[in-house]
């Protein structure tokens, strides 16, 4: 979506701008009808601070999830996996995790077993 913002503004003719802007919003759309409702309720209620919405959905997230897990809603673990993703190469997933670019800007970069774990526990 980054990529085509600033076109799909610039010139509302960019049918490919424009397009992948629907799939962007239509995607945010769904992840809300998801079972992660309060995920973004609570980034509408922290939207006061100068902080990203974007950060704040994702600082929300662990929180809520932890929340419906206590609860013994078992309808997020593997949603991954319902929505037909189906590598499971653990290994693999974390060689890609190490290499990618937004690692440079973490506060805390995790190692390779750390996105393990982390890759394990996202896909149920």
């Amino acid at each position: 979506m980054v990529g085509y913002l600033d076109r799909a503004v610039a010139d509302g003719n960019d049918r490919e701008a424009r397009w992948y802007m629907l799939m962007a919003a239509l995607e945010g759309g769904m992840s809300i009808h998801m079972g992660l409702g309060p995920v973004h309720v609570l980034g509408h209620v922290f939207a006061d601070s100068p902080i990203h919405h974007g950060a704040l959905i994702a600082a929300s997230m662990p929180p809520v999830v932890r929340f419906y897990q206590a609860r013994g809603d078992d309808a997020l673990n593997g949603k991954l996996e319902a929505l037909g993703y189906a590598n499971d190469d653990l290994d693999a997933l974390a060689d890609y995790a190490m290499n990618v670019h937004f690692n440079a800007t973490a506060p805390i970069r995790p190692s390779h077993a750390e996105y393990r774990d982390i890759l394990a526990e996202t896909l149920g």
